[in-house]
């Protein structure tokens, strides 16, 4: 590949992962995907997009940010350059255009499509990112989607590239957009993207995002087959990474985002326990996909890594998704939970994906970054939790993903009662609540009361029918598939209740 000239940063930043921040050496990485270079206001110039992306890097110690997929958002020579070629952008055009449905995503691209050209005329537009990082201070870097598949299903798409469009014998499955990287020709085309970005790009980290989307084998490729060339493709991509942080006299980190537990990294072919022990990695962001996951074992991959240097970022992505109902947008209170767990569980930071908020926008965005920034600060503030389980079975295609499940509480004077172990963040000794609310939800069984359930807390019993409240909450869309429609149950405890590990037991 010929090498392509980098820019020169105008301000070199702190080598490698900064170790202090204002919450005691918590780091905050904030990964983006393109959408930005359409989602900032016009006209189109270098100080809108700085206005756009400023408060936010005010608010983190890292940002990453998606230098493209299929298609990149940049003049690559290794890949292709997202709207350039005039005969594909017409091919999919044509190919959509008697689908009304794919309307409203035509014309999204062709709005991105006229950002990014403006950008491009302005420089690299990922460089524009990256310089703007180092000229504020934090750490840059560029995230890699290793298998994204957007648009699958929906006809082709703006996201698609002739390599993929041209080459269905390397499609993982009919009908969608990702790579089977079993065939040499794709792991070759990726590695290639990879090196691009650490030739050209002032990087201090290269994230390879195996999350989006986690699907890299046939159920018939043997799990040993699947470590050795995912293993082969990783150390290559280390070694090339080393050679050009030490050429350029400042390293470049390598992490990965991965599925939330090892199990699930090894059900899509992740040897991440090899990764560990070699040191191939610098961090790890052991994340869920497309929603917020409260119970990752965080004190796990801190067991696996406590013998190397190698950091535990866990993730959150800006979604709630309760298994079986539609995601929805998350309150503070739920970041609140997240960020707490996480970080008495012993995390090295944070790593937050796609947090842009959705509907509730950027003052929502940065209240959660304010948030993120000292979990300490959390202590003693209301929080919620989703109960989250992740598959255990060998190979699904969904392996990885978490689920998240009603709860089934038993009903019958006979039957056993459910047993929750429920860990609280707030260190109790240091921050004791004079009153703690407690809140129970059960879907489908109406309005609740005391009389027709029992609740209790380290064997001590909540007396008294509790307060039955609304479903409904001002951050969501009144919809009658809205999946907290159903009241909670709310009972007021005394100290005496709850420690910081508690055993809670419910029964109908």
């Amino acid at each position: 590949m010929t090498e392509i000239k980098r820019q020169n940063p105008t301000v070199a930043p702190k080598e490698h992962f900064p170790e202090a921040s204002e919450s005691g050496g918590w780091q905050v990485i904030y990964n983006r995907d393109s959408d930005i270079f359409d989602n900032f206001a016009e006209p189109v110039t270098r100080q809108t997009l700085y206005d756009f992306i400023d408060p936010v890097i005010a608010g983190v110690d890292a940002y990453l940010i998606d230098p493209g997929a299929k298609v990149q958002n940049y003049f690559t020579k290794a890949g292709e350059t997202y709207g350039k070629d005039e005969a594909l952008w017409n091919k999919v055009e044509d190919a959509n255009k008697n689908f009304p449905e794919r309307i409203s995503r035509s014309q999204y691209h062709k709005q991105k499509r006229m950002h990014l050209r403006s950008l491009l005329k302005l420089g690299n537009p990922v460089s524009l990112i990256i310089d703007r990082c180092h000229e504020k201070g934090i750490k840059a870097g560029v995230s890699r989607r290793m298998n994204d598949c957007h648009a699958s299903k929906t006809g082709w798409s703006h996201l698609y590239s002739n390599f993929f469009i041209d080459n269905p014998q390397y499609w993982l499955y009919p009908k969608y957009a990702d790579f089977d990287f079993s065939v040499k020709e794709v792991r070759k085309n990726t590695l290639s993207l990879l090196k691009e970005y650490c030739d050209i790009f002032d990087i201090d980290i290269l994230e390879l995002d195996f999350l989006r989307h986690a699907m890299y084998f046939k159920p018939d490729v043997s799990r040993r087959k699947r470590f050795r060339l995912m293993n082969e493709l990783l150390e290559e991509i280390r070694e090339y990474s080393l050679a050009a942080g030490k050429k350029r006299k400042r390293n470049i980190a390598l992490q990965v985002r991965v599925p939330s537990t090892v199990k699930g990294c090894e059900n899509v072919g992740l040897d991440v326990k090899t990764w560990i022990k070699n040191k191939w990695v610098d961090a790890l962001a052991p994340s869920s996909a497309f929603s917020i996951e409260f119970n990752i074992p965080v004190k796990d991959w801190k067991k696996l890594t406590a013998q190397s240097p190698i950091k535990v970022y866990p993730g959150t992505d800006f979604l709630i998704r309760p298994e079986g109902f539609p995601a929805r947008e998350p309150m503070i209170e739920m970041w609140r939970g997240a960020f707490a767990g996480y970080y008495h569980a012993g995390s090295d930071g944070i790593h937050l994906y796609n947090t842009f908020c959705g509907k509730q926008g950027k003052d929502m965005e940065l209240k959660v970054l304010e948030t993120a920034k000292n979990p300490k600060l959390t202590a003693g503030k209301s929080k919620y939790y989703l109960l989250t389980l992740t598959s255990q079975i060998e190979w699904t295609k969904d392996a990885a993903m978490p689920m998240r499940i009603p709860v089934r509480i038993p009903a019958g004077k006979n039957s056993p009662a459910l047993k929750i172990d429920f860990p609280i963040a707030d260190d109790l000794r240091k921050y004791p609540p004079h009153k703690m609310i407690f809140r129970i939800q059960i879907r489908g069984l109406g309005k609740l009361s005391g009389e027709k359930i029992y609740v209790a807390v380290n064997g001590v019993k909540f007396s008294g029918d509790g307060k039955t409240l609304p479903g409904y909450r001002d951050w969501m869309e009144d919809a009658k598939d809205n999946p907290y429609t159903d009241p909670w149950l709310e009972f007021e405890s005394l100290p005496g209740h709850w420690r910081n590990n508690n055993q809670v037991k419910i029964k109908l």
